[in-house]
């Protein structure tokens, strides 16, 4: 899964034409990107096209909003009733499937913890582990109900992380976690959420080493055991610091290594997708990535692709 900015006709029409799962929309807005989306899809080999992905949880995090409208933060929604998100969600998530825009990264999973990243830029629903659960399983039914696919994240919790996007991150014990930032991931996985984001977080008691849980065996299969067979994992972008520079790699082989450790997308947003799909051609072809695996991840992706597809 690659990114692009709305705008760039280019780069959007080149990802389609190369095959690639997904891409991810980023800023600036584009009054011509429903325009822009329809000819680039128009390009994806055997009428396969990717999924399209934008950030859209409301508040600092929304991408299409003056496309479509501004949202409130998570931590607002959390005030009001389930039914109440459900029904904005699916309100929203309707001007987004218009748009040519079937994926919405969230609902934000993580749970406030007061002086964190994701509390301080009001990205939870709230500080009770059992209220975000119920919350984004409200959020997740009206994105699902519009047909578009939401991505609960990120697992397994950044609610006392620093940000990831300029440093790797040392999060509380496994142990802690267990007690309190999975309790809203169980919650929906037990409501059928279809698909998960894995932060790049380093966790005392489950993470090797270095490795952020996106890269990390242990992590993954854990991640897979709660999560189900079917449901899709997608790393967090790739692309930032505690993925690729803090470890001394490259985003495409941050890439390789999540992919052989069990994520179904590897999502890389600001390096170019050349380098990466070849990347990952090689350790296919040199079996550092097991070809029945990499088929188990493609079928996860084509059935999110029907699932947003099917109306």
């Amino acid at each position: 899964m690659t990114g692009a900015t709305m705008g760039d006709a280019v780069a959007i029409r080149h990802a389609v034409a190369r095959g690639i799962g997904g891409v991810v929309l980023f800023g600036p807005s584009s009054p011509g990107l429903a325009q822009t989306l329809r000819r680039a899809l128009a390009s994806a080999p055997r009428g396969n096209p990717p999924l399209i992905a934008s950030d859209e949880e409301g508040g600092q995090v929304q991408r299409l909003g003056s496309l479509i409208y501004p949202l409130p933060s998570a931590e607002a929604m959390g005030r009001w009733s389930p039914a109440r998100i459900t029904t904005t969600a699916r309100t929203y998530a309707l001007r987004m499937k218009a748009l040519g825009v079937n994926v919405a990264l969230g609902p934000d999973t993580d749970v406030a913890v007061p002086g964190f990243f994701i509390a301080a830029s009001h990205r939870s629903f709230s500080a009770d582990p059992q209220q975000v659960g119920v919350d984004v399983n409200a959020w997740d039914k009206g994105l699902e109900s519009a047909g578009v696919l939401g991505v609960v994240k990120h697992w397994p919790g950044h609610g006392q992380a620093t940000d990831t996007h300029v440093g790797s991150s040392i999060v509380p014990p496994w142990s802690t976690l267990q007690r309190r930032d999975l309790i809203p991931f169980e919650t929906a996985f037990a409501h059928h959420a279809a698909a998960v984001i894995v932060g790049h977080l380093r966790v005392p008691g489950l993470t090797e080493g270095p490795l952020p849980a996106s890269q990390s065996p242990t992590a993954l299969r854990a991640l897979r055991t709660e999560a189900g067979a079917s449901v899709l994992i997608l790393t967090d972008d790739l692309s930032m610091a505690a993925a690729s520079k803090t470890l001394g790699i490259s985003p495409a082989q941050a890439a390789v290594r999540s992919l052989v450790a069990g994520a179904d997308i590897a999502m890389v947003c600001w390096d170019p997708v050349d380098p990466v799909t070849t990347a990952v051609t090689q350790a296919l072809d040199d079996g550092r990535l097991p070809r029945t695996q990499a088929v188990a991840s493609a079928r996860r992706v084509l059935r999110a692709k029907m699932h947003v597809t099917a109306d």
